[in-house]
Formats: C-alpha cells, structure tokens, sequence
C-alpha cells in the first residue's frame, strides 16, 4: 500500500509494465486490489467516459468485475458505490487525490472506505490513489476482518461497561435497600421497644407484689411466664438491631468502668423469670471479690451473656436441669462460662456454630428455635471488644460456651 511518504514516482510508461512479464507478474499477484484509469485531466478531473484498462486478480476476486464487465470510470463507480451520495463523495474525494498526486508525484494518503464486494457483500477497504502521466492507479487493501475485530472488541467493551453499570446500579440499589431496612429497624426499635419494656417492667412489679397479696401460684406463675416472655422477645429485638447496626458499620463500643457483681446480679434478675418459666434451675456465681470492677462495654457483654444464657435455658429441655453460668476475672480478662445439661450439638456443626441464621438440630423441643442470631451476635459482639468465644460439648451431655474479654482502653468510646 501506498502512502504520502512513498518514494517519488517514477515516469515509466504503463506500456512498460504491460510488455514486461516480471512486473506484470507482480501486479497481478499484489495482496491489494489494484485498478488502472485513464486519462485523468490535468486538474485530476476524471471524465465519466475515462477507460478503466486494468484490474489485478484480487481486485476481480474481491469486487467480482474485470475490464471484460466493467470498462469506464462512471460503471466501475456505480458497482462499488450504489448510493449516489456516496458516490458523489467519492468521485470528488478521487479527483481532489489525483490532482495532489500528479502535483506531488507521490501517492495520496490512505482513507477508508466501504465499497460493495462481490456477490453484494459490503467491504471496508484502506484506499491510495496515485498518478503515473495521466494514468490513475487505485488500490483497494480489504480490511474487513480487521474491522469486523475491532466491532467485535468494541461491542465487548461495551458489554463490559453495560454490566459494570448494571452493577453499580445494583449495589446502589443494595445500598438504598440497606438504608431503608436501617430505617425501618430504627423505628421499630422506638414503636415496639418502648411500651415492652414497660410491659417487662410491669410484669416483675407484678411478679414481685405476687407474693404479698397472696395470689394463686398459676397467677404469679402466669405473670413470670409474661416477664420470661417479654424478656426474649426484647433480646430477639436486640439482636436485630445489633446485626443490622453492625452491617451498616454503625456500631459502637461505649467504654465503662463498672462493678462486676452488679452487672452479673442484674444478669441473673433478667434469666433467672426465664429459667424458671422452661423449668430450669439457674445457677449464677460472681467473681469473689464483690468490689472488682471491669473495664469495657456493659451493654454487649450484656447481650453476650443473655443469649447465652438464653440459649442454654432454651435447649435443656426442662425437668429441673441446671444451667450454670460463671463470671470471674482472671490477669485482668473477664471470663464467662455457660454450662447447660442439653443434648449437646454434632461436632460437624461446631465450626458454623456462630454464623448467622445457624439453628441448633439438637434433640430437644422443636418450638422456640429463635431466628438464628443469638450466637452470630455474640461473636461479632466478642470480637469488637477484642475477645473470643468457644464451644465444645460435655460428658455425658450437655454444651459448655466461654467467653474471655480483654479489658478496653480508657482512650475506648
């Protein structure tokens, strides 16, 4: 292919080539289409009568025409531009090429074009023109695979933005659902939490004067049942919370010194109506030492210990077992153990045990499984004050949980 940077153009006449079978050899055998006009005016006007007096065999395989067919310029135009814009266009794109070229004596620079092809096949072509006396030599090179390439990649490109879009499309979508559930929880935190507790609170004034007014043991019984109730139903509420919170990224650590046997009393005031609604005794011993003071968030070691405690009562199964839970501090760690006399779990199940929406297939009572998150919280709720929680079954039966939570800066808020 020619180009503006060719080498001047010899004046060698086109009967020179004709009569020389080596060179005639080589045109005819160009990976490009070549095509002969003549004559071409001065001013590189082609008359519509010019003579097209050859065509090299690609030009025949690619265009489907010769000069036996196709034998001026008007008639060679009109099978490769059917559309007479188009043609306009490029006849007047030629003879701007052609008069550059008979005045620079180098071929024109390429342009691309779309030529019609042979059995009606539209082909995109790189096309130079180049003058030699008043003899117009116009090659075609086909670059149709080329182009078909490059439309392929860009639809490619195109779907790989198209998806990307759809993407961030999605996560926005994601985003604008997570903000909208955030939303509802923290209305449902202020509807449904408020008039519980003071349910709850009613109930243990209640269980409390039961005793004083000697009321029947199936009413005081009935009223420890609305306060166990109450209870859960505020630490299910809790839980919810604290998971959505935390995939917000809006959990926080409140830091605060606290005494230890305070906290684990007021623990036990909440699961002690629990335990005894399931028929199970509750067994809770502090640390010895009742002036020991702690170092952390209250509220989540709260949460912590009552699904825990929660959890032990729950899978027991009743009839008098016992749930022992201990709290103590040791080199400055608390510690809490939660022991219960239930089934155990399948030690397959242990490594799942604290992801979300895992149950328990324990052996015991099929009714009030929870949702799931009880131990996914006290996980996540371990974690953010840099401690750790295990599991493991005991001989004959039963689960152990333990929980060691370092104690948090003052710098902590």
């Amino acid at each position: 292919m020619l180009s503006a940077h060719s080498s001047k153009i010899p004046a060698i006449p086109i009967e020179a080539a004709e009569n020389s079978e080596i060179l005639f050899g080589i045109l005819e055998n160009l990976p490009v289409a070549l095509g002969v006009a003549e004559p071409v005016l001065p001013d590189g006007t082609i008359p519509p009568d010019a003579s097209v007096t050859y065509y090299n065999k690609k030009w025949r395989d690619l265009f489907g025409f010769g000069t036996d067919e196709v034998k001026n310029v008007t008639q060679a135009t009109a099978r490769l531009y059917p559309d007479p814009e188009m043609r306009r266009r490029n006849i007047a794109w030629r003879e701007g090429a052609a008069a550059r070229a008979r005045e620079t004596g180098r071929a024109v620079n390429a342009v691309e074009l779309v030529a019609m092809g042979a059995r009606g096949k539209w082909i995109h072509v790189i096309s130079s023109t180049t003058m030699v006396g008043d003899k117009m030599l116009v090659s075609m090179e086909d670059i149709t695979a080329r182009k078909e390439a490059e439309e392929a990649l860009a639809r490619a490109l195109g779907n790989e933005q198209r998806l990307r879009a759809e993407a961030e499309a999605a996560r926005e979508a994601a985003e604008r659902a997570d903000r909208a559930k955030s939303l509802f929880l923290a209305s449902m935190s202020h509807e449904v939490r408020t008039p519980l507790t003071s349910l709850i609170a009613l109930a243990r004034v209640f269980c409390l004067e039961s005793s004083k007014l000697q009321l029947p043991e199936s009413f005081a019984a009935l009223l420890e049942q609305i306060q166990s109730g109450g209870e859960y139903l505020n630490l299910i509420l809790t839980n919810l919370l604290e998971v959505s919170a935390q995939e917000a990224g809006k959990s926080r650590v409140v830091a605060e010194e606290f005494f230890v046997a305070d906290w684990a009393s007021d623990i036990g005031n909440i699961l002690g109506p629990i335990a005894a609604a399931n028929g199970v005794r509750l067994e809770l011993r502090g640390p010895r030492n009742g002036e020991a003071r702690f170092r952390s968030d209250a509220m989540r070691l709260s949460q912590i210990l009552l699904n825990l405690g929660h959890n032990a009562v729950k899978f027991s199964g009743g009839g008098g077992r016992t749930v022992r839970v201990e709290i103590s501090l040791r080199e400055k760690n608390l510690e809490i153990r939660v022991r219960d006399e239930g089934p155990g779990i399948d030690p397959a199940r242990l490594p799942s045990l604290f992801g979300e929406f895992e149950q328990s297939e324990v052996k015991g009572p099929k009714h009030d499984r929870g949702v799931g998150l009880g131990l996914a919280v006290v996980a996540r709720n371990a974690a953010l004050l840099g401690g750790s929680v295990r599991a493991r079954n005991l001989e004959p039966s039963g689960m152990e949980f333990m929980v060691s939570i370092s104690p948090l800066p003052k710098e902590a808020a």
